[in-house]
């Protein structure tokens, strides 16, 4: 015999006793197996609040909620990185407009004050917390912004590239 052969020979001969000392082995109770068949207060108590959740999280006024949080996130973190505005913290659900314009491409537009964004998500905004993996947001032409940084970016449109929307001439 080789030595390979001798290897392989080893190798299948503790394979099998593993394989058949795995089937001999008695059940383990696993807490998901009989704790919760049976179930005590604090499993029962858990297992509630879990269903709560759940229903309240994916209920239609559930999704709205996080739609708008979602999306108010996306205008506030958009306005500090593009614009350094100053009150940005202002920017919350309850004022300001959204628009869906692709459910399927989780795109959406948000009117804030006198600035306007357009933003892509990856995932639904209606279902998680999420970040847009594009952005922009402009100012309405012919309108001041007293909160905004003088020293921010020439170029007030984020593009959602890393450079800021700054535009360079090459």
């Amino acid at each position: 015999m080789t030595s390979k052969t001798i290897i392989v020979a080893a190798l299948l001969a503790s394979f099998t006793i593993f394989a058949v000392d795995a089937q001999n082995q008695p059940e383990q109770d696993s807490p998901s197996s009989k704790e919760e068949q049976k179930g005590g207060d604090i499993f029962k108590e858990f297992d509630n609040i879990e269903k709560e959740i759940k229903e309240k999280r994916y209920s239609q006024e559930g999704k709205e909620l996080q739609k708008k949080e979602t999306l108010a996130e996306a205008m506030r973190s958009s306005l500090l990185r593009f614009y350094r505005y100053k009150d940005y913290e202002k920017v919350t659900k309850d004022n300001i407009n959204i628009e869906e314009y692709d459910k399927k491409s989780n795109i959406y537009f948000v009117k804030y004050d006198k600035f306007v964004g357009r933003f892509r998500f990856n995932v639904s905004p209606e279902e998680y917390l999420t970040r847009p993996i594009e952005s922009k947001v402009i100012i309405k032409p012919g309108e001041e912004v007293a909160e905004l940084d003088k020293n921010a970016y020439e170029d007030k449109g984020g593009s959602g590239s890393s450079d800021g929307g700054n535009k360079t001439d090459k």
